[in-house]
């Protein structure tokens, strides 16, 4: 820092991993006190386990493995994925971003914070200890963690198995596709229906306000003011009617964070794991899938629809006792407003997926809003 003073220059240029600059003006003592701070920040935020060689690096460095074989999986809109392969085991690891990769004026609102990293620590460690032995093998176990520089390295539950996303937009056959959608709706309702009235610890709620605000009417950017103030009225109506049925929902079930194969499924992505409504959770999911019904014309997806809600509420069943009436009716009744949502949320509050063509955008707003305003 002591080149500011040395330099003529009263601006400081910096290049951005992503590209961009980083331009801060410098005219005072305090300017440059302030610059050091917003330096600092930036560099927290522009830095990480970016790509495969920094990834490899990292592990050699920390010490976790001697000459590990790194391989890209993902890149989702903060997080990076990679698959880690070293004395026959095989691992992947999540590097928790900051700023997303692209963004809408929907997904600004959200405010991202770190705290989801911790979240998810937590929320894994619930799961199994919550859930029947049969489904912690779906449920990504702890290897190493990194809190100063968000990583998670976890055992692989996509091994062997396929994503379900990936599988339906192609030729499947229907039934090797139902045992595992069975398993997964068994497996939400165990969780919600165990996780009523509790909470994480690190779960920070402000930031679980504004993912709900962003699920529903942030989604409904592209409709009517008429019909955006409908949608929020309803929203935070269902939120305060939610009460008694507040459970620990994932807030972020779709087609891409599900694995698998005919014997068995693995899900992903746990950081946003917090006390919510049972039929937003549900209900994104199964949006998507009506998504995908729509694109390829797809009259199977609506079995498959059928196969999950049929168990969910069967497990239910089984698993309530106190208010189990008054649940099942309550998460029925908003099903449909949230299905609704979900495909909003696709076409409208996000950058358009590539699986989604264009001319078929309009047609799926228009499904959506039936579902919202007849349910």
């Amino acid at each position: 820092m002591d080149d500011f003073y040395k330099s003529n220059d009263k601006r400081l240029d910096m290049a951005k991993t992503y590209g961009g600059k980083l331009s801060i003006e410098i005219d005072t003592l305090e300017d440059l006190r302030n610059a050091q701070e917003l330096i600092k920040n930036f560099k927290d935020n522009s830095e990480g386990l970016t790509t495969v060689e920094l990834t490899k690096q990292y592990l050699i460095k920390k010490g976790v493995f001697k000459n590990p074989k790194v391989d890209f999986i993902d890149i989702g809109n903060i997080n990076h994925i990679y698959k880690i392969t070293s004395g026959g085991k095989e691992l992947y690891l999540k590097y928790y971003g900051i700023n997303p990769r692209r963004t809408t004026e929907a997904i600004e609102m959200i405010g991202y914070t770190t705290s989801r990293f911790e979240n998810e620590v937590e929320a894994l460690g619930f799961l199994n200890k919550t859930l029947d032995d049969k489904y912690k093998g779906a449920i990504p176990k702890i290897y190493f963690i990194d809190y100063e520089n968000r990583v998670l390295l976890m055992t692989d539950i996509a091994q062997n198995k396929e994503n379900l996303k990936g599988a339906l937009l192609k030729e499947y056959n229907l039934n090797e596709i139902k045992k595992p959608i069975k398993e997964l709706a068994s497996m939400v309702a165990q969780q919600h229906a165990r996780s009523i009235n509790k909470k994480l610890e690190n779960t920070d709620e402000n930031f679980v306000r504004r993912f709900y605000n962003f699920r529903t009417f942030n989604s409904a950017v592209n409709l009517t003011q008429n019909e955006r103030e409908l949608i929020k009225k309803r929203a935070e109506k269902i939120l305060k009617e939610n009460g008694e049925f507040q459970c620990l929902i994932n807030a972020d079930i779709s087609p891409k964070q599900i694995f698998i194969n005919k014997d068995e499924i693995g899900i992903c992505d746990f950081e946003i794991l917090s006390p919510g409504v049972a039929s937003h959770d549900i209900g994104f999911f199964i949006g998507n899938l009506r998504l995908i019904e729509i694109i390829k014309e797809d009259k199977n997806i609506g079995k498959i629809i059928e196969e999950f809600l049929k168990t969910y509420f069967n497990e239910l069943n089984i698993e309530l006792n106190e208010n189990k009436d008054r649940f099942i009716e309550f998460t029925k009744e908003n099903l449909k407003f949230f299905i609704g949502l979900g495909m909003l949320n696709r076409i409208d509050a996000v950058p358009l997926e590539e699986y989604i063509p264009e001319n078929k955008v309009q047609n799926i707003r228009e499904e959506a809003k039936k579902l919202i305003f007849n349910s």
